[in-house]
């Protein structure tokens, strides 16, 4: 299973208006699909970021982004 799958796993369930939420739920499903640690951000605005990581998914649902590597 990649890390595009995991996010489309929660999508509709998990990325809500609160980013916190959004978060733990993206992480809670990408760590046990892959059994390793992930980070995840989730803004309801623009945000930058810079990071070295070969597994990763970005996904915009309504105005939540959340980005997990």
């Amino acid at each position: 299973m990649d890390i595009e799958y995991a996010f489309l796993k929660v999508k509709y369930e998990a990325i809500t208006n609160d980013t916190s939420e959004s978060k733990l739920a993206i992480q809670r499903v990408a760590e046990n699909e892959f059994h390793k640690t992930f980070n995840v951000m989730c803004a309801k605005s623009d945000f930058a970021y810079f990071v070295y990581t070969e597994t990763f998914c970005q996904m915009t649902i309504a105005d939540v982004t959340c980005y997990a590597f």
